[in-house]
Order: C-alpha cells, then sequence, then structure tokens
C-alpha cells in the first residue's frame, strides 16, 4: 500500500463478542466511589472543631458529624515517612522512609526511595479505571531528584497519578509557591497583590481536574490526593508510656507504675523493628544533614545556565556561600540599553541578584530580611556584546554560631574592567530557603524591591557562568537545625 490508498473494507462479518473482561468493567463501574483524600500538614486535635478545638472548622465538623472520628491512629511525626505510609499502607521504614527525604542515608530502611513492589494506592486504583490526581505537597522521593534533569520515575505522574499540581519538596512558601504541573515548572497563576494564595490555587486546580473529566465521561470515578501546604510548623512528638484507651491525646506519662509493660513493649518494637528494616538504627543527626548524597552530575567548580531554563531547586545549585566565587553573563545590549535579572537565587527572605537597570549593572545580597547590600557599576553598560561579571572575595571568618556568614567584597566588572566595589559586613550564614536559581528573571517575590519581579532580562543572552573556587565552610550542627525547622 502507499500514501493515500484506502484501508479494504472487510466483507466478512463479526462472529466475535464483547470481551468479558471489558463487559465486567463497565458494569461494574457504577459501583466504584469516588475516593478524596485530604491530608493537612502538622494539625492534630487542638486544630478541628469536631475534637472540641476552639478553633472553628464549620466544613470539618459538617463531614465528621456524617462520619467516622478516629482518636487512636499511628503517626511517624515527619512529613515524608508519614505521606509513605498513607500512599502505600505499609511501614515506613519497609518504604525506605525512616526520616524526611532531605536526610536519608544508606541504610536499608533510611534511603528515601520507595521502591516500586510497595504500590501506591494511585497505582492500584489507575489500574481499576479510576482518574487519578495528585494536588499539593508531595515530599515522597530525594530532593536531588526534583530538578529537569530527573529521574522522573518517583515524582507523581510516575507513581500512578494521572495530573498532579503542587510542589515536589517539604516546604513552599503560600504566596510565591514553586509550583509544578504534570511534569514540569510554572508560575503562580496571580500574585498575591491580586489576592494569590497557594491553598485557593490548589482546590481550584483540584476541581477543574475533575471536572475535565467528569465533562466527558461522567460515571468515571476518581481517586484525589489532597495535601495543602499550610499549617506546616515544627514537631514534637512524646516517643514515652500512655493508656491510649483512656487517654487518646497522651497527656499521662504511666511508665513509672508500668514498668513490666513498658519493657514488653520495647521487646515488641525490636522485634517489629527487625521485620521493618528499623535496623541498624541509624541514629546520626549532623552527620544526616551533611552526608554526600547521589546526584545526577559529577562535582565541578564551574555552571554554564542560560535563559528561558527551569529554576534550579535549592538540592542542585551550586553553593556560594561562605567562599569565593564569581558570575559572569555573557550578553548583546541594543543601542538604547536592556535591563532584567541576569541570574538570581532565593526570595524577599534572602538571597542575591545580579541584574541590569538604568543602564547599570547591579548585584544585591539580601542577608535574611534583615538587610540588603548592594553595588551598581559607576558607568553605563555600552551597547554590544559584552562580558558582565560579579565577583565575591571573601575579606574575614563567618561566624555560623551568630546566624553571620562570611563577610567580603563585592566587585562588578564590565569586560573585565572594575566598575564598582563594595564591602559586605557579613552575608547570609547557611542556605536560602527558599533557594531556588534562576537564569534571566526572578520568579517570586523579589530579592531586593530595586525592581518589581519577574523582571526578565530583554537583551540578547548567551550564558551566565558561576565559578566556585576554594573550600565550602559550613556549620554541620546548625544546618541539620535549619532543615528541621523546614520539616
Amino acid at each position: 500500500m502507499q500514501a493515500g490508498d484506502r484501508v479494504p473494507r472487510s466483507d466478512r462479518p463479526h462472529r466475535g463478542g464483547v470481551d468479558s473482561r471489558l463487559a465486567a468493567a463497565d458494569a461494574g463501574r457504577s459501583r466504584h466511589t469516588e475516593r478524596p483524600f485530604i491530608a493537612l500538614d502538622d494539625t492534630g486535635f487542638g486544630q478541628l472543631g469536631c475534637y472540641g478545638s476552639p478553633i472553628e472548622t464549620p466544613h470539618m465538623d459538617g463531614l465528621a458529624a456524617n462520619g467516622l472520628l478516629y482518636n487512636n491512629m499511628h503517626t511517624t511525626a515527619l512529613c515524608s515517612p508519614s505521606r509513605s505510609c498513607i500512599i502505600t499502607g505499609r511501614n515506613h521504614h519497609t518504604n525506605a522512609m525512616a526520616c524526611v527525604t532531605e536526610f536519608a542515608t544508606g541504610y536499608p530502611g533510611y534511603h528515601g526511595r520507595i521502591p516500586f513492589e510497595n504500590g501506591f494506592i494511585s497505582e492500584m486504583l489507575l489500574q481499576q479505571g479510576y482518574n487519578t490526581y495528585m494536588v499539593g505537597k508531595w515530599h515522597l522521593m530525594p530532593s536531588e531528584d526534583e530538578s529537569a534533569a530527573g529521574p522522573y520515575d518517583r515524582w507523581p505522574l510516575g507513581r500512578g497519578f494521572d495530573r498532579f499540581y503542587g510542589f515536589l519538596g517539604g516546604d513552599t512558601s503560600q504566596w510565591y509557591p514553586d509550583l509544578v504541573y504534570d511534569n514540569h515548572q510554572v508560575d503562580p497563576p496571580a500574585t498575591p497583590e491580586e489576592g494569590y494564595h497557594l491553598t485557593p490555587d490548589l482546590v481550584d486546580k483540584a476541581i477543574s481536574f475533575i471536572a475535565d473529566a467528569k465533562q466527558v465521561a461522567p460515571d468515571k470515578p476518581f481517586f484525589l490526593n489532597f495535601c495543602t501546604g499550610a499549617t506546616h510548623a515544627p514537631h514534637h512528638v512524646p516517643r514515652e508510656l500512655y493508656h491510649i484507651d483512656e487517654d487518646f491525646a497522651e497527656t499521662q506519662d504511666v511508665a513509672a507504675d508500668n514498668r513490666g509493660k513498658l519493657i514488653e513493649m520495647i521487646s515488641m518494637w525490636y522485634v517489629q523493628a527487625g521485620k521493618y528494616d528499623v535496623l541498624p538504627i541509624d541514629s546520626s543527626g549532623v552527620q544526616r544533614a551533611v552526608v554526600e548524597r547521589p546526584q545526577v552530575s559529577a562535582p565541578r567548580t564551574g555552571y554554564v545556565f542560560r535563559p528561558g531554563t527551569q529554576t534550579l531547586p535549592m538540592a542542585v545549585v551550586p553553593r556560594v556561600l561562605n567562599r569565593p566565587f564569581s558570575v559572569t553573563a555573557d550578553v548583546e545590549i541594543p543601542s538604547d540599553g536592556a535591563e532584567g535579572v541576569l541570574i538570581c537565587q532565593g526570595t524577599n527572605v534572602g538571597g542575591w541578584t545580579f541584574y541590569m537597570k538604568d543602564r547599570r549593572l547591579h548585584y544585591a545580597h539580601n542577608y535574611v530580611r534583615r538587610a540588603l547590600y548592594s553595588v551598581s557599576s559607576t558607568e553605563d553598560v555600552p551597547g554590544g556584546r559584552h562580558e558582565l561579571r560579579f565577583e565575591f572575595e571573601p575579606t574575614g571568618e563567618p561566624d555560623i554560631a551568630h546566624g553571620k556568614g562570611m563577610p567580603g567584597r563585592a566587585q562588578l566588572y564590565i569586560d573585565r574592567r572594575p566598575v564598582g566595589e563594595t564591602d559586605l559586613p557579613v552575608t547570609t550564614p547557611l542556605m536560602f530557603n527558599p533557594g531556588g536559581m534562576t537564569c534571566g528573571a526572578n520568579p517570586g517575590s523579589a530579592v531586593t524591591d530595586d525592581y518589581e519581579p519577574p523582571f526578565r532580562f530583554n537583551g540578547t543572552f548567551h550564558t551566565v557562568t558561576v565559578d566556585l573556587s576554594g573550600e565550602l565552610i559550613t556549620d554541620h550542627e546548625s544546618e541539620m537545625r535549619m532543615h528541621m525547622a523546614r520539616q
């Protein structure tokens, strides 16, 4: 046959029947129930009116009035482990989620990569004819896998969800969130000044996902895993002994009066620990925060970025704090000038930005929102192709214990000629949170109030190179505390 030929029609009558499996599936589809599942971060009895809280939660109370209330449940006290238990029905150590993914280590129950044989409920329901939607917080894969380089097999669409809208990590800004739509980054649909907040946006997207499918297949059931980012807070767990039949809120420690039962339960714990890969017990603290983690590329001292690419998650950006580094932008400036961000990291609560405005070159460092240090070129950047450069030269040692990063000298160059310099008495000590790095724009909230985001660069952009040299100075214990504060 050649292009354009028609497929010959068969005159033989169809003598088969409808596949019995399809018929059964069609007949049983109406028996499937819709399955919305809502997970609220760091929310307990004290926040829900239906459990006696003074906080008014009328919608939750209405649901509770027509359903069941439970006051005895298992919790792993942290985000990733709890979510892995909920979505697989398995012990969190069996899921390799002994801790949050940021603290994963190499032990079998601790490495943060849920085995594919531990099926997600989304994967099971997808095979039963459901549409499956994940909306909100994910936090079920190592943070180094969150970049555009993947791998994508542990992203929501790789684990049985048809659609995803939310954020991949442990937390994000409620007003300037790091949003992912299916498998790619997107900007929020509005600004805080226009009334934007993440939670209503998640609700709207969940409704639209369901409506998109229902207008085509109204009888097709759905599973919605809806996980807000709001009410996120630090944790406290009484790991003692409680009589939960009489004291479900765990307010009275009865260990001293029931030593025999305590010893019995400790023994039972070790039996279960051996069964579910809790052993060997990884009780490391500081080491866990800074352990070398697998990356998609080998360590290097030079990073090349290009405009129009996605924001790099904090876990994979070049670490520029407490060390000498330089940033070089290869750009072409039109005769009437150009402006915009060349590269930036962070947000209005902390970060740095290298940008052009009013024909001048600028650098600003936002020190944890307490101070803004900046330098501007003493001359205009002329039209044509140029190399625009920023250098940070350390001038002292950091004082991490008191929240002060390495002081240094900020220097600006145009085609390797110095055109501006200032001293930074202090810099950010450990990390920027949020800490994404973007080339050619400042998405979300602006690092400096000298411009309005996203302030995209409107000249011709070739590359931006971040060059690192020297040893990185870190305070492992402080880094661990900061990681835990995010969970």
